[in-house]
């Protein structure tokens, strides 16, 4: 019984976010630098809708667990991912200038899955991002998104004017939980 529940759950999680799947899949048609903030309550399919988005995809997802050695894990991340050799990560500033380099003429996507824990340890993250978008990014192929669950702090972090990277989003998607009426 617990099986077919989950095979059910599954199936209508396919179905019902085909709107946000194309929503992504049409933003990544465009070829140009985009910076798309997902956000959503926990449990509602933003992973999973992801994840099948970056399906196929030149691109690595970054999963924010613990807030241990970001950089490292995001080099490993990077090294797994792409089959590239891990880059040395000392700051933001490198991670941003790796991936504006990735994506100078090739697109790539970036994921950064829970961000908002990323941006509240460190506030330096969200200013590194601004200066790297306004200096490096914009003119590149990347594909940025950053996903969280903690919908106050995502308001705040990314989409509120006082943020860092105000103006500097070209999407945003908020996933709904489903209804089942």
């Amino acid at each position: 019984m617990i099986v077919i529940m989950m095979i059910v759950i599954m199936m209508i999680t396919i179905i019902d976010r085909e709107r946000e799947l194309a929503f992504l899949e049409d933003r990544y048609r465009s070829g140009s630098a985009e910076l798309i903030v997902v956000y959503g309550r926990r449990r509602v399919g933003k992973t999973f809708l992801l994840r099948k988005f970056l399906a196929g995809k030149r691109g690595v997802y970054f999963y924010v667990s613990k807030l241990g050695n970001i950089l490292q894990e995001l080099s490993e991340a990077i090294g797994e991912q792409l089959g590239v050799h891990p880059p040395l990560l000392r700051s933001y500033r490198d991670f941003f200038e790796f991936i504006a380099r990735e994506g100078r003429n090739e697109r790539i996507v970036v994921v950064i899955d829970e961000f908002q824990r990323l941006a509240e340890h460190d506030p330096s993250f969200l200013m590194e991002l601004q200066a790297s978008w306004d200096s490096l990014l914009s003119g590149t192929k990347v594909f940025l998104v950053l996903s969280g669950s903690s919908i106050g702090v995502v308001e705040r972090a990314a989409l509120s004017s006082s943020s860092p990277i105000f103006g500097r989003r070209t999407g945003q998607l908020k996933v709904k939980p489903f209804t089942f009426a």
